[in-house]
């Protein structure tokens, strides 16, 4: 069978606006279908998984992949992949240091297709940015996705992502398609790669790991909605290196709510914290960040609430830079970082 990047240079249509793309996503939560396709361009079985009925905008659920075939003209998935990934960039990036708006569309087993873009934040360092495809693979498994199949970006992935990516499930045979290049699975992008295996007897991976049972400690009380939101993104954590799982919710002033979970890395360095990972759920959503580009049609409400959930006596720390990036986001307004101690359950 030829290779599914082989029409990828077809450019008899461009990927749709973004009032484009939402449209058809609400379309689809109001129970419009797709015609079928074969199963060489989506699985003969697409997984139960959240992303077959998600609501967010950057989610494009397996039953909706043959009409955007369709639509732009892809001979493959992995070719509409390509056309999607300048929609991503232009939709979802808020890069207001750079101004260099990177975009990815990512391919999961369960058939869906993900967007994702990078996120930078003003006032505090540059470690605290957001890659694409760190992106992507937040929002996949905040999704329920079960593994990742392909990746297509508008440019080169980086070392930093390259060493990400050893923690998702299906990576190692993932194709990876950028501008410029031939295709490529990420072992030869990443070479003699440092791997979870190397700190790990048999490491969890992202989208298959097991989930932490954490317990609030007793002085807490009743926990009201947001801290139980972050009490949930922690006990979703990937963390077996630390053990040190956390989570972020953030509550915004049109009443809209997002939260995230810390997803570790072997390497340590290209580890995503929980706060990013809330906020790229609320990107993924429209929000427009304070100190983002805007995006026609997306909202930019205040942030207004956050809670940090994270272990009592946590060898390793989210609080400083959670504070750092909220700070940021905040400029102005007293919002301040609610803690949230939690215990490993007995």
């Amino acid at each position: 069978m030829s290779s599914p990047y082989d029409d990828a240079s077809d450019d008899s249509s461009d990927p749709p606006s973004g009032d484009s793309l939402r449209g058809t996503r609400h379309a689809a939560s109001t129970g419009s279908s797709a015609a079928s396709t074969s199963s060489d361009v989506l699985p003969e079985s697409v997984p139960e998984s959240a992303a077959s009925a998600s609501a967010c905008p950057a989610v494009i659920p397996p039953s909706d992949v043959p009409a955007w075939m369709e639509r732009l003209g892809a001979k493959s998935v992995d070719s509409l992949l390509v056309k999607l990934v300048k929609h991503a960039a232009d939709t979802y990036a808020q890069p207001p240091i750079s101004n260099f708006r990177v975009g990815v569309a990512a391919l999961g087993k369960s058939g869906a297709i993900y967007l994702g873009a990078n996120i930078e934040f003003r006032n505090t360092s540059l470690g605290q940015s957001v890659h694409a495809e760190q992106f992507a693979v937040a929002l996949m498994a905040s999704q329920g996705e079960v593994g990742l199949n392909s990746l297509a970006l508008t440019h080169s992935p980086c070392g930093h992502c390259r060493q990400f990516f050893q923690e998702v499930y299906g990576a190692s045979g993932m194709r990876v398609v950028f501008p410029g290049s031939p295709a490529a699975v990420l072992s030869d992008l990443l070479p003699e790669a440092f791997t979870p295996s190397d700190l790990h007897e048999d490491p969890p991976l992202v989208m298959r790991g097991g989930n932490f049972e954490l317990v609030a400690s007793d002085d807490e009380g009743e926990l009201d909605d947001l801290a139980a939101m972050a009490l949930a993104s922690a006990c979703a954590s990937h963390a077996p290196y630390t053990t040190c799982p956390s989570g972020v919710a953030l509550r915004f002033e049109d009443g809209s709510t997002y939260s995230g979970a810390y997803y570790e890395c072997a390497a340590y360095n290209p580890s995503l914290p929980p706060m990013q990972a809330a906020i790229v759920a609320s990107v993924a959503h429209g929000v427009s960040l304070p100190g983002g580009l805007q995006n026609d049609g997306t909202v930019k409400p205040a942030l207004v609430d956050a809670v940090l959930c994270e272990l009592d006596d946590a060898m390793v720390s989210q609080q400083s830079p959670t504070e750092a990036v909220l700070a940021s986001l905040t400029i102005g307004s007293d919002v301040r970082l609610r803690m949230l101690k939690v215990n490993l359950k007995a």
